[in-house]
C-alpha cells in the first residue's frame, strides 16, 4: 500500500513538472538560464538578450537575470535608456558585482546624462583601484563625458 501511494505522488510529480516545462516553451528555467549564461560568456548578446528577458518577465527581482539582461542592452540595445532599469534593479542587491557600475555608466553616458555617468564611473574606478581603470577604458570615457563635444 505505502509503496503505490508512494508511486502515484511520484507520479503525479512528475506530470505536472512536464506540464511546468511544456508551459514555459519546453525548456525550464534552468537550461534557459544555462544557455543564456552560455551565450553571453562567449559575448553573444543578441542569442543572450531574449533568453534573459524571459528570464527577467518570469524572475522580475532576480538580481543576476536583470544584471546580465542590462548589460545585453547596454552592449547590443538600440535605446540605451532601456537598460538602466535593469541595471538598477540588479544593483539593489549586494551580490551583484561591482563591474554593474562600468555598465551603468555606460548607458548613462550613452544617453547623454553625463554628470551620472561621471559619478558611476568615479565609483567604479574606486573599486577596481587607479591602475586598473586603464583596462576598462574608464579614464577615457569619464574625459569624454566632461567634454561631450568632443566627438
Amino acid at each position: 500500500m505505502k509503496k503505490r501511494l508512494v508511486t502515484v505522488v511520484l507520479l503525479v510529480f512528475a506530470v505536472f513538472a512536464t506540464i511546468g516545462t511544456i508551459k514555459a516553451g519546453g525548456v525550464s528555467e534552468h537550461q534557459r538560464s544555462k544557455t543564456a549564461e552560455k551565450y553571453f560568456l562567449a559575448k553573444q548578446y543578441e542569442k543572450a538578450a531574449p533568453l534573459y528577458a524571459q528570464l527577467v518577465s518570469s524572475n522580475p527581482k532576480n538580481f543576476k537575470y536583470n544584471y546580465y539582461y542590462g548589460i545585453c542592452l547596454t552592449i547590443i540595445g538600440k535605446d540605451k535608456n532601456q537598460a538602466l532599469p535593469y541595471l538598477e534593479m540588479a544593483i539593489q542587491n549586494p551580490k551583484t558585482p561591482e563591474e554593474i557600475y562600468y555598465y551603468i555608466g555606460r548607458a548613462l553616458h550613452f544617453t547623454y546624462r553625463f554628470d551620472e555617468a561621471m559619478r558611476a564611473f568615479t565609483e567604479f574606478n574606486s573599486i577596481i583601484g587607479a591602475k586598473n581603470a586603464g583596462k576598462w577604458g574608464t579614464p577615457q570615457l569619464m574625459e569624454c563625458a566632461i567634454m561631450p563635444s568632443s566627438f
